[in-house]
């Protein structure tokens, strides 16, 4: 075996050393004294590859990863073991038709990635991937699995499916004790989806039960955390992998912004999170230094200790509050970041940070703004007070259909102004309250609300709806709603991943009623990229990222935040911006608020 051959190299060097040593005694007279030889060390680095999703494209940067334990086994195979744990849907239990579906899937991705490695191994190297059938954790628990754990063992790659059940299998047993082992030696390690999850020891297990999802993952218990607790110290991610970050799946293409920084804020989570885009994976080095990220998007580091974050944070109404997050985006490239102290090699970490919010202020004479995400899902618009002094314009819908039934929502109010391609609006300075309520901001033509403005200016209030109140700002993402109504992936993916790519969001003039940049549904409809591209393209200027659920209201007095979510903040005038090798977007020290229900935006 390759280790047997290893032993007797270094017994034979041993012997040639102690002869040199005997010479230099014999003929210590004639010679001099000689220098001090420095130790030789084989130092062995740890190398995680975590991948946000997806088998076929990501494959290849996991390959590149393995490739070189080929020359340091001193083999001639690139063997790879496929562990398909996370397939399974009961941790003691396999039923016979169970065992033929993940047969029968695991098989699938076995040939996956021994065919990518065929294509990237050279001619003289041959591959071999195996999938050792463990389902249970009866079966992991065995010695029988040390069989497959050869001394030439490459590569370990986790499949995608159900962190939790894998690490139920998994966490203390002789599988666990046979992986850390082989990780520690080199073996390089890592997965897509779940198997990207069980690569930190605190590890998101997911949502904290069916009441929570994307657009309410701020909210308090909305984050089910394996963090191996007192009372369940298997309760947890891989033993040996990361304890100085928190690793997060399907990043954007899922909208997990959120529900990564609820688990960052908790006492008993590292303060660092790593969130890899689907398509995208990156390798993380003796489990702290993030480097080589390969594939289509790109992902992001959300770190809650440099700036005090953590200790901001509340969940008072039962939102997350929480101050100064320092956020750094990564894409392909030379990008590097090391979780352990924090430091990124775009720009020296900040030390403080002082958002100017002072734009959120209404000069003189002005009427009030109030800035919805999602208005009618928000108040009873009887809370409205609405009367003959308030004008409702809908703008902005590709549908008149759907134009036609949100009027109808204010039979028993008052006359809508359906604003069309052909109608224009009146003078408004008579209204004391306007109303705009538009669905898709492409379609959004500022210069036909003029008269909104000029009646605001004038001291009229105004509330902005939807993609209305991202109009409402100097810059905003002139985009059409995600088209989730489609079965079309590649257009999903194109306006939720692809958006982080710079060029991909068409940024227009607002109104400029207020000198900061306005996203609405960020976290319901995944509208992260376009709220970043927005900060990206104006790092002067605050922008807003509001959620449904929540308003903001802005007077002479400042800003303050209603309703049952929060509200986004995210200042880059002190960032350092770069892009990718695919073209995505990459900054360091970008400053992230949370303002609650009820706080003022300060």
């Amino acid at each position: 075996m390759v280790r047997m051959k290893i032993r007797s190299i270094l017994l034979m060097m041993l012997m040639c050393g102690l002869m040199i040593a005997v010479g230099a005694v014999v003929g210590q007279e004639a010679l001099e004294t000689p220098e001090a030889t420095p130790e030789i060390t084989n130092v062995v680095h740890t190398t995680y590859v975590p991948i946000g999703g997806f088998y076929g494209d990501t494959f290849p940067g996991f390959l590149r990863a393995a490739l070189p334990n080929v020359e340091r086994f001193e083999t001639d195979r690139l063997y790879i073991l496929v562990m398909p744990m996370t397939f399974s849907y009961d941790a003691e239990t396999l039923t016979a038709e169970d065992l033929l579906l993940n047969t029968r899937d695991s098989e699938r991705r076995r040939r996956q990635l021994e065919d990518a490695c065929r294509e990237i191994a050279p001619p003289e190297i041959y591959c071999e991937v195996v999938v050792p059938p463990i389902y249970t954790r009866e079966a992991a628990d065995t010695n029988a699995v040390l069989e497959f754990f050869w001394d030439d063992l490459a590569a370990v790659y986790f499949l995608g499916g159900d962190q939790t059940i894998a690490m139920q299998i998994t966490a203390g047993t002789v599988l666990e004790q046979a992986l850390a082992e082989a990780y520690a030696r080199g073996v390089v390690m890592g997965g897509n989806s779940a198997g990207l999850a069980i690569g930190s020891r605190v590890m998101i297990g997911g949502y904290g039960g069916d009441k929570w999802g994307p657009e309410n993952a701020l909210e308090a218990g909305a984050v089910d955390l394996w963090n191996g607790s007192a009372e369940n110290p298997l309760r947890r991610g891989l033993d040996f992998t990361t304890t100085d970050a928190v690793l997060e799946q399907h990043f954007w293409e899922r909208a997990r912004f959120a529900r990564l920084l609820n688990a960052l804020v908790d006492p008993t989570t590292p303060n660092v999170g790593i969130g890899v885009d689907s398509f995208t994976g990156t390798l993380i080095i003796d489990n702290h230094l993030l480097e080589g990220t390969f594939g289509l998007y790109t992902g992001a580091i959300m770190d809650v200790e440099s700036l005090g974050a953590e200790a901001s944070a509340t969940f008072d109404s039962g939102v997350l509050s929480v101050r100064d997050v320092l956020v750094h985006v990564f894409a392909p490239g030379n990008f590097t970041y090391n979780a352990r102290t924090r430091e990124s090699s775009l720009a020296p970490t900040l030390t403080s940070a002082a958002t100017d919010t002072s734009a959120l202020t209404l000069p003189d004479g002005v009427g009030s703004l109030t800035l919805y995400s999602n208005l009618l899902d928000t108040v009873e618009l009887e809370d409205l007070n609405i009367d003959e002094s308030t004008a409702v314009v809908i703008t902005g819908y590709a549908d008149t259909l759907d134009a036609d039934d949100l009027a109808d929502e204010y039979d028993d109010f008052t006359d809508p102004i359906v604003l069309t391609a052909d109608k224009s609006l009146p003078d408004m300075t008579g209204y004391s309250t306007i109303i705009v309520h538009a669905e898709d901001a492409s379609l959004i033509d500022v210069e036909s609300l003029r008269p909104v403005q000029d009646a605001w200016l004038g001291g009229a209030n105004v509330i902005l709806d939807g993609a209305a109140a991202a109009a409402a700002g100097s810059m905003y993402a002139a985009m059409p709603p995600v088209p989730y109504h489609t079965d079309n992936d590649l257009l999903i993916q194109d306006a939720t991943q692809g958006v982080f790519l710079l060029g991909s969001v068409e940024i227009r003039p607002g109104l400029g009623l207020i000198p900061v940049s306005v996203e609405v549904r960020v976290m319901s409809e995944n509208h992260y990229g376009r709220w970043f591209s927005l900060a990206y393209s104006t790092p002067d200027q605050v922008a807003l990222g509001l959620n449904d659920g929540a308003f903001v209201t802005i007077t002479q007095e400042g800003a303050t935040v209603g309703g049952s979510n929060g509200v986004f903040a995210l200042d880059l005038s002190a960032a350092t911006l770069s892009q990718g090798e695919n073209g995505g977007m990459v900054f360091a020290n970008g400053v992230l608020d949370v303002f609650a229900p009820g706080e003022a935006v300060e």
